[in-house]
């Protein structure tokens, strides 16, 4: 049986490109020039903007220095803060159910990370003065859709089910 040479040369580039490829993957550096050089991987401290899923959701942002004013002094006023998360559909609607506050969420407030959910809640709060108002001061919140409660808001944060 006679081998073509182009076969020949395809069959030894295959076993080259298997045998170059076979090497165990890991996040080491690699020892050839197609990888990142070992001082590329020194000071790498990544740490997600939105939200680090290992730590509890009620102390995760604890650390954090804004304010619901900063939100607040990028608009006109409190009346026009509020306006903007009707028109962003964040929140559809406030009342009171049952003796208890309440706010009915959009679905864009399920878009939200969990700190900025947590931010609107607590510029809602800091707007009406529910939590301040009374000892146990919260207001309860609730989907549009289904009309279910799915968290609450207290003085201690959001809390979400």
């Amino acid at each position: 049986m006679k081998i073509n040479k182009r076969h020949l040369l395809a069959a030894l580039a295959v076993w080259g490109v298997l045998c170059l490829t076979a090497a165990n993957a890991n996040a080491q550096p690699k020892p050839w020039g197609w990888s990142w050089w070992e001082s590329h991987w020194v000071d790498q401290t990544f740490v997600p903007y939105i939200e680090n899923g290992k730590d509890p959701h009620n102390s995760q942002w604890h650390t954090s220095r804004w304010h619901p004013d900063d939100w607040i002094a990028q608009r006109e006023d409190s009346p026009e803060m509020i306006r903007s998360l009707y028109l962003s559909d964040i929140i559809r609607r406030q009342y009171v159910r049952k003796d208890i506050p309440a706010v009915q969420i959009g679905p864009n407030f399920y878009r939200l990370g969990g700190q900025d959910k947590r931010r609107v809640m607590a510029t809602i709060d800091h707007i009406y003065n529910v939590t301040a108002a009374s000892e146990h001061g919260m207001f309860m919140i609730y989907d549009w859709r289904t009309n279910r409660a799915i968290g609450s808001y207290t003085k201690h944060g959001l809390q979400i089910q």
